[in-house]
């Protein structure tokens, strides 16, 4: 089944939620060079089910890796038909926290293998990275430095090891579980996770997939980023490119997070960005 309704339940900073997730993964038959408001809500959905609380589940790490579980979280992937699910919602300094799942879909007798990865805002630790962005302090507060120093000037290295430390998490969850079929992937996230899939998406797109023999179509990489903070020096990367219009950050002209590294001062985000009505605008 590829439509459907869900009520989604969840847990965030102690107070129960829910809303009604209506999803129709026909749309994905659409290319990604095209803003699509219905894919957006849903991606948007899917990232704020990801804040669910985190509870410890023994039980889980057979399925998903890793001890504990996010009970509204995985029954919403459940609901949707979600049969391999990697949730990892407690990330170190340098890390990013997330959940990746996948499923096959068949969009009008063509078969895909669809894969959703989500990227939720700032744990614990991870605030260090957020204010780091020339990776000056991360060995001394116990970083490690995925991305290593040669962005250094020109992105923000504490949102590119958040990239680059996904980059590799993705492929060993797609090598675990490819399917054979192309590849649709979905990337979403918000706040530090906006950041991290505003940088992966540019990485797949310039890459034409994750490496090994990972191909994925440019068409077929979605990308929506919610509060996305700026990330890179606008004078040394070619953001507004054209294959990066379809990296789309949704945000709101009120909230400081999104000019963490000020636009006036020459810093911007990947592809098109949307702002929401404010006082200003």
């Amino acid at each position: 089944m590829l439509k459907g309704s869900h009520n989604a339940t969840f847990t965030i900073e102690g107070i129960d939620g829910s809303y009604q997730l209506d999803y129709d993964l026909g749309l994905f038959k659409n290319s990604s060079a095209e803003y699509n408001h219905e894919l957006c809500r849903l991606a948007c959905a899917l990232v704020t089910v990801g804040y669910d609380k985190i509870e410890n589940d023994p039980s889980a790490e057979a399925e998903t890796g890793f001890p504990w579980t996010q009970r509204g979280l995985k029954a919403t992937l459940d609901a949707m038909g979600f049969e391999h699910q990697e949730i990892q919602p407690k990330a170190e300094r340098d890390e990013e926290s997330y959940y990746i799942a996948s499923r096959d879909i068949d969009l009008d007798g063509e078969e895909f293998n669809l894969i959703i990865a989500a990227f939720i805002g700032s744990y614990k630790k991870t605030w260090y990275s957020n204010f780091d962005p020339y990776g000056v302090d991360r060995i001394a507060n116990g970083g490690k430095g995925y991305a290593g120093d040669e962005e250094k000037g020109i992105i923000h290295l504490g949102f590119a090891d958040a990239r680059s430390f996904m980059h590799e998490r993705l492929k060993a969850f797609i090598k675990k579980y490819a399917s054979g079929k192309p590849i649709k992937i979905l990337l979403m996230g918000h706040s530090r996770g906006a950041a991290t899939a505003n940088l992966l998406a540019a990485k797949v797109l310039t890459e034409g997939g994750f490496g090994d023999g990972i191909e994925i179509d440019k068409d077929n990489v979605y990308t929506y980023c919610f509060a996305t903070p700026n990330l890179a020096d606008v004078n040394k990367v070619k953001l507004d490119a054209p294959e990066f219009k379809c990296i789309y950050s949704i945000v709101s002209p009120e909230d400081f997070v999104t000019e963490v590294l000020p636009k006036a001062c020459g810093f911007g985000k990947y592809g098109t960005v949307y702002s929401l009505m404010g006082s200003d605008n």
